[in-house]
Formats: structure tokens, C-alpha cells, sequence
């Protein structure tokens, strides 16, 4: 009787320390989500010190230090998380962000493929092996992996910027303005969506639109030489050489040693000058 009481409390006591562990690992959830990443990491280094044989704890102090930028205390704690839990997709699609991070692209497409594996619908692993077919420019296959991913994702900024990005390398560049228009509504200080949209707008030929949209992005940002480039190119194909001029020469006022800025800059000054003789 006494053996079966011992039992039933040892049970009970592993039971209420499971809860309050699920409990902790919660709310640290929350706080990763949140972005308080320091706050979380805390709790998560005392829950490991206590016990680092919990898979859980290592994958999320794993993101909090990714988010935070420390890439190698990163990794140590991936690579234990997949260690204790080696079927988690998520864990592994993890551990294939952190390499790829590190730009170790073999081990990144390596993970990234084993969590495909045991989730084929893996949201992390599919965005990772778009992103890198992106950058490859490999464009058709980088989309077919993003369409793979699950409807709630696809209606969020990030999945709608990658589309944005795959359709411009395919040069739909119709299509990818229509997501860039999106990503800019739903965040309106979207720099990035900003300028490839103006690309896009170039690729069209244009640029009476390119001018309106280049001249957006240098109300958010008067610090880029590229911004007033394309703005002095774009006012040079509407023949507005004046305008190109004095765009070209503020582009070489942020970046001086830029030969293609030197070389558009004489040119659009020979333009305004034979300009002016024709008026006369």
C-alpha cells in the first residue's frame, strides 16, 4: 500500500512539473513572439540549466539568440534541439536557417530538405529553399515552392514580397507590382517594395510612373545615390534634361566615384545645353 502511495505521488509530482514546464515554455513562446528576445532568453537559460536535455528550450533560446543576431550560440542550440528531437521539422528547418545564415549553403539546403521529409508542407524549409533559389536566380522554381505553402502565409507581406521578387526576375513585372502595391499599403514605410516596384516600372518602360514611384522613395529616403539616378534616368526618357541633370548630379554628390553616374551626368548635360541652343 505504502509502494503504491510513493507511486501515485511521484506521479503527481512529475505531472504538475510537466504542466508548469509546458506552462513556462509558453509563455516564453509568447515572448519570442512578441520580440522580446532578451526577456525570454533569460527564462529559457534557467529552464536549460536546470534541465538541458529539453528539446523545446533548446530550439527557442536557439531563435532568440538568432533573432538577436548571435549566430554561433545560435547554432549550438539548434543543432542540440535536433539532437533530442531528430523528427521535429520544425527544429530542423530551423537549424537549415541558422547555416544558411552562416552561409553555409550545402548543410542549409541539406536540413532544409530532411524537414521536408517529415513535413512536406513545412512553412520554414519552403521559404528557405525559395529564398536561396531566388538569390540563384532560379525564379520558376523559387515560386513553385512558395505556392506550396499554406494559404494563411500566403496572405502575408513577406510571402506576397517573395512572389513580388519571383514574377519581376520572370519579368511579369505587372504582376509584381501588384503585390509591391500590397506589401506598401499594408506597410506604408516599405522601402524595399518601394524601389523594386520602380524597377519594375523601368522594365515596363515606364517612366512616367518610374518618376512618380522613384520620386516616393526619396521622400522616405534622401540618402541613397541610386534613388536619384533612376529618378535622373527616368527624367531623361521624358526628355526632361534638366531635371535629369540636376538628378544625376545629386547622385554623384552621395557617391562620388560611381563612373555610371559621372558618364549619365555628362550626358544629360550635353542634352539640356543642346536643349536650351534649340529653344533659342
Amino acid at each position: 500500500m505504502k509502494k503504491t502511495l510513493v507511486l501515485l505521488l511521484l506521479l503527481f509530482s512529475f505531472s504538475t512539473f510537466a504542466q508548469r514546464l509546458e506552462r513556462r515554455l509558453e509563455y516564453t513562446a509568447e515572448l519570442i513572439e512578441k520580440g522580446q528576445y532578451q526577456e525570454a532568453q533569460i527564462q529559457l537559460e534557467r529552464i536549460i540549466r536546470k534541465d538541458d536535455g529539453i528539446a523545446r528550450a533548446q530550439h527557442q533560446l536557439s531563435l532568440c539568440y538568432f533573432y538577436q543576431g548571435q549566430v554561433e550560440k545560435s547554432l549550438a542550440n539548434a543543432i542540440e534541439s535536433v539532437k533530442l528531437d531528430d523528427d521535429n521539422a520544425d527544429y530542423i528547418a530551423h537549424l537549415g536557417n541558422v547555416y544558411y545564415n552562416r552561409a553555409t549553403i550545402d548543410k542549409a539546403l541539406q536540413y532544409w530538405q530532411n524537414a521536408l521529409l517529415f513535413d512536406s508542407t513545412n512553412t520554414s524549409a519552403l521559404l528557405g529553399l525559395s529564398d536561396h533559389y531566388t538569390e540563384q536566380d532560379s525564379f520558376e522554381h523559387a515560386l513553385e515552392l512558395l505556392k506550396q505553402i499554406n494559404a494563411k502565409t500566403q496572405k502575408s507581406i513577406d510571402w506576397k514580397y517573395r512572389r513580388a521578387l519571383c514574377n519581376q526576375g520572370l519579368g511579369n513585372y505587372k504582376l509584381a507590382i501588384q503585390d509591391y502595391n500590397y506589401c506598401i499599403k499594408e506597410n506604408a514605410i516599405d522601402e524595399l517594395s518601394m524601389y523594386h516596384k520602380s524597377l519594375c516600372y523601368l522594365g515596363l518602360y515606364n517612366y512616367d510612373s518610374m518618376a512618380i514611384s522613384v520620386e516616393d522613395l526619396i521622400s522616405l529616403n534622401a540618402n541613397q545615390a541610386e534613388y536619384f539616378y533612376l529618378l535622373g534616368y527616368a527624367s531623361e526618357k521624358q526628355d526632361l534634361f534638366s531635371k535629369a541633370e540636376f538628378n544625376y548630379k545629386k547622385a554623384i554628390s552621395l557617391d562620388g566615384d560611381n563612373v555610371e553616374y559621372q558618364s549619365a551626368y555628362i550626358r544629360a548635360k550635353a542634352l539640356n545645353r543642346e536643349n536650351d541652343m534649340h529653344d533659342e
